[in-house]
């Protein structure tokens, strides 16, 4: 007779099959689990770097952003004696107005009206369109001697590659003009218009759902009307805006802070982080110099006879540059 060998029955297969199944599928979630929570922490260094670079780079831009004294040196004798004969005949009231006009450009923030309103800490807000203004750039003084105006501008452009229908994407860009009387930071065209330089432009954010910006000042410090001169504001009461320039009695002068909201999608989930920064601005409160103290103080102010001329850097206007050097910057 032939011996029995012990073996296994089909339910021992069956089960075994299944313990294994188990396991197997208990591995593979906790792996699952941990390349998740690799991702989403990849994912945190990575905003948590651009939100700091982002702000690090607004913080350094508009920290130092100031209305300059609109200088007329470079002029020629007859451009002067023209200007001069146009003035005499304004009105008083022309001539303060024009002396706002010039001061009108320097520092510019609006809105995208024809977004939808995004509620933001309490608020209803649009998402801002263009910030521009005028600042001392520290990317470009470490081959010159003294700092070079610039004009600096952020804008909130839709990335059409990485959007979807449910999913709108928006890079922050960051330009810079030479030419500080450019506004909007327009591209030239070289056939039309020889005198502005070209704009330098980069993304400083990406994957944003949302931007958003609010300028505040104490309402003691907002220029009023002759008649309304007497009008006295309560200590600390201020006034907030989201756009800046476009109204007659925030033309000319600074903000006393810029208040910046970035709406950062998370990697490619559908959740959003907002993060908040409150940028304090030096110069403020703005104060404009008489023309006549421009012309007395550049007149008055000594001549080193050994000190070399400064060249011009590539791209930049001779006459723009005096007007940067001779311009005073503006403290509290």
């Amino acid at each position: 007779m032939m011996k029995r060998v012990a073996g296994f029955t089909l339910i021992e297969m069956l089960l075994a099959a299944a313990l294994a199944s188990i396991l197997l599928y208990g591995l593979m979630r906790a792996f699952s689990s941990v390349t998740k929570y690799v991702d989403i922490l990849r994912q945190t260094a990575t905003l948590q770097r651009t939100i700091g670079l982002t702000f690090y780079q607004l913080r350094t831009d508009l920290s130092a952003a100031f209305v300059p004294a609109v200088l007329h040196h470079d002029e020629t004798k007859e451009e002067k004696e023209k200007r001069k004969k146009e003035e005499d005949q304004l009105s008083p009231e022309k001539k303060e107005a024009a002396a706002k006009e010039q001061f009108k450009s320097f520092f510019l923030l609006s809105i995208d009206e024809h977004s939808d309103a995004v509620k933001v800490e309490g608020a209803r807000r649009y998402r801002f369109k263009q910030l521009s203004f005028v600042t001392t750039n520290p990317l470009h003084v470490y081959a010159q001697k003294q700092p070079c105006l610039v004009r600096i501008a952020y804008e909130l452009q839709l990335n059409k590659k990485s959007s979807t229908r449910e999913r709108e994407v928006f890079s922050l860009i960051r330009k810079e003009a030479a030419d500080i009387m450019n506004g909007e930071l327009k591209e030239a065209q070289q056939d039309k218009d020889t005198t502005r330089v070209k704009v330098q432009q980069y993304v400083v954010a990406d994957n944003l759902r949302g931007a958003y910006m609010e300028c505040e000042l104490f309402k003691r410090d907002i220029p009023r009307k002759k008649e309304d001169e007497d009008k006295e504001f309560p200590e600390g009461e201020t006034l907030q805006s989201t756009t800046w320039g476009t109204k007659e009695n925030l033309q000319g002068i600074v903000p006393r802070t810029v208040t910046c909201w970035l709406d950062c999608w998370q990697g490619d989930s559908a959740n959003s982080v907002v993060v908040c920064e409150v940028i304090e601005i030096k110069s403020y409160p703005t104060q404009h110099p008489k023309p006549e103290e421009n012309k007395q103080s550049a007149a008055q102010a000594p001549v080193d006879a050994n000190q070399t001329a400064q060249p011009v850097p590539d791209g930049q206007q001779p006459g723009l540059q005096v007007q940067q050097q001779l311009a005073p910057v503006v403290g509290p």
